[in-house]
C-alpha cells in the first residue's frame, strides 16, 4: 500500500524526490523535528511526512496538562504545508517513551488524547500495544510483546474501535476542512466540515467539569433548532440555538478529561 521511510531527513531531499516518482505509490518519511516549517519542505518531495510537530504538542496538553491554547499555536502553522491533510499523525511510536508512561498511566489522558487524534485533520497511526494499556519507556521499553497479551476486550481496544468506527461512516473525520471554534487553557473545540455533513469535537482538558457557550462557524450549515448527538454517548444531545457571535451557538458540558 506504501513505504515508511525511515530517518528521512539524513537523506538529500532530490532523492525523495525520484524515489516518489519512481514508486508512484503513497509514502511517507519519518523527519524528526518539532518545527512545522522544517518538515513542511520535505512535503515536496515526498508523498508526506510523519507529524513531529503534534506529536510533541499532544504529549504538552495531554498527557502532562499544559494548555489547550497549544493546539491552537499549532493549527496556526498549518498554512506552511502543501498539504497538513496528509500528515501522518500519531502519540505513540517505536522511537519514544510512550503515552502511557509519560501520562502516568492515566487512561482517560489516552482516551482524550486519542479522540484528538482520531478527530483532527491528518492521517492517525496508531502504534501497536495502545491498544492494550502498554506503558513502557523509552526504547527497548516501548516494543514489548504482544503475543502473550492481546485483549480484544481490553478497555483501551474497545475504545479505539470505537473511535475508528464513528471515523468510518463519519466522511468529515477523514476527508473534511478543520475549523477551529473555541480555544482557551483548558477547552478546545474544532469542527470538521464537508459539503454534505458537519462533525463537531468538542475536548475539556481539564481536572474539573466545564461548560462552554461555543458559537458555530460562520460556514456551519447547520441551523437553529438541530439536535446533535455525542457518538461516544448517544444518550447526550446538544440543541443549536439562536445568539452568540456568529448568530448560533452550542451549550456543552463535560467532565474532567472528556471528549
Amino acid at each position: 500500500d506504501g513505504f515508511r521511510l525511515d530517518t528521512g531527513k539524513h537523506v538529500p531531499k532530490w532523492y525523495w524526490g525520484e524515489f516518489t516518482a519512481a514508486t508512484g505509490i503513497p509514502s511517507f518519511g519519518e523527519v524528526w523535528h518539532g518545527s512545522p516549517s522544517y518538515i513542511a519542505d520535505y512535503q515536496n518531495y515526498m508523498w508526506s511526512v510523519v507529524d513531529f510537530p503534534i506529536y510533541y504538542t499532544i504529549e504538552g496538553v495531554f498527557a502532562y496538562g499544559g494548555s489547550c491554547d497549544h493546539l491552537h499555536n499549532l493549527f496556526n502553522e498549518d498554512s506552511v504545508y502543501p498539504d497538513p491533510y496528509k500528515l501522518v499523525t500519531f502519540i505513540d511510536s517505536h522511537d519514544v517513551a510512550r503515552f502511557l508512561n509519560r501520562a502516568g498511566n492515566d487512561y482517560q489522558k489516552l482516551k482524550l488524547a486519542l479522540a484528538f487524534l482520531m478527530t483532527a485533520r491528518g492521517i492517525p497511526c496508531v502504534y501497536y500495544g495502545t491498544e492494550q494499556g502498554f506503558n513502557g519507556g523509552n526504547d527497548p521499553n516501548n516494543r514489548e510483546v504482544l503475543f502473550n497479551s492481546f485483549d480484544t476486550a481490553h478497555e483501551l481496544y474497545q475504545y479505539i474501535r470505537k473511535l475508528t468506527d464513528i471515523r468510518s461512516v463519519r466522511e468529515p473525520l477523514r476527508r473534511g476542512t478543520q475549523y477551529e471554534m473555541w480555544a482557551d487553557d483548558q477547552v478546545y473545540a474544532y469542527s470538521r466540515m464537508t459539503p454534505a455533513d458537519e462533525v463537531i469535537v468538542v475536548l475539556n482538558n481539564s481536572e474539573t467539569g466545564q461548560t462552554r457557550e461555543i458559537p458555530l462557524r460562520t460556514e456551519s450549515s447547520l441551523n437553529v433548532g438541530s439536535a446533535l448527538t455525542n457518538f461516544l454517548d448517544v444518550t447526550d444531545t446538544v440543541v443549536v440555538v439562536a445568539g452568540g457571535s456568529t448568530g448560533k451557538h452550542i451549550s456543552v458540558s463535560l467532565e474532567s478529561k472528556e471528549p
